[in-house]
């Protein structure tokens, strides 16, 4: 996987909850109120410095903004941009190993914290160098002529992030059932989890999905939400993936 600048209507869904890092600390800021009002009823030289700490707290309570930063999650992070909100950075945990591997010949991380945030890293991690930049400096050109004619070839990046979105949607076994029941008919949140035997609310979240990255399109109808696909393109990419597997 490659870091990315990516959307953040394009991120793909997790189902693990990230750990945040905010601009607004607001544990800490809670416990400086609560030790300024412990402060006020000592009544004696501390009253006046629980005022401070209990005005101070409040005031960034209300005053600071409340946005995240840093998202951390087993595979990635995502670092948002400070100056466009719409943008942000997906960092994959691999990328960091082979960056720290080329400088140094072997790297061993040992680290209780990176478990404690991502979930999935080991405690241990040994990375021998490879791809440094020497290397890719002795890479031979044989066809300098049919590598210009790829590069005239290749799209944006950003159609490269939204094409990865649509075959994330792809990679769910309950997505492609929800998909395969639209081609037939629109059907309702209730219509869907009565036929795949699932929760409301479970097929509810696949269908945030499918309707983020622009699948599917919504009908209401008085109380009922009624979800059709989007367009027949999905439907012929679903053809061609099921006949290829049973080629």
């Amino acid at each position: 996987m490659k870091s990315q600048e990516i959307k953040i209507r394009n991120l793909p869904v997790s189902e693990i909850k990230p750990k945040s890092v905010r601009v607004k600390p607001v544990e800490i800021l809670l416990a400086l109120v609560a030790l300024g009002v412990y402060f006020i009823f000592q009544r004696n030289l501390l009253t006046s410095t629980g005022m401070v700490l209990v005005l101070l707290g409040i005031s960034c309570i209300i005053l600071m903004p409340d946005r995240t930063l840093v998202q951390f999650l087993p595979d990635y992070m995502i670092m948002y941009n400070s100056r466009d909100r719409e943008i942000c950075n997906m960092i994959y945990w691999d990328e960091v190993v082979c960056w720290m591997a080329a400088h140094s010949r072997w790297i061993c991380i040992q680290s209780a914290a990176w478990p404690s945030i991502c979930g999935s890293l080991p405690r241990t991690r040994k990375r021998r160098t490879s791809g440094t930049k020497r290397d890719k400096m002795m890479v031979k050109l044989v066809n300098k002529e049919m590598v210009e004619e790829c590069r005239r070839q290749m799209v944006k990046e950003r159609d490269y992030d939204d094409m990865s979105l649509i075959f994330t949607m792809f990679a769910d076994s309950t997505r492609l059932k929800i998909m395969n029941a639209l081609f037939v008919s629109e059907l309702c949140v209730g219509d869907l989890a009565a036929l795949l035997e699932m929760s409301s609310s479970a097929v509810s979240h696949q269908l945030s999905s499918l309707k983020k990255a622009r699948l599917v399109r919504t009908r209401r109808e008085g109380k009922l939400v009624f979800y059709s696909m989007a367009d027949d393109h999905i439907k012929n990419i679903y053809k061609m993936a099921f006949e290829h597997i049973h080629e």
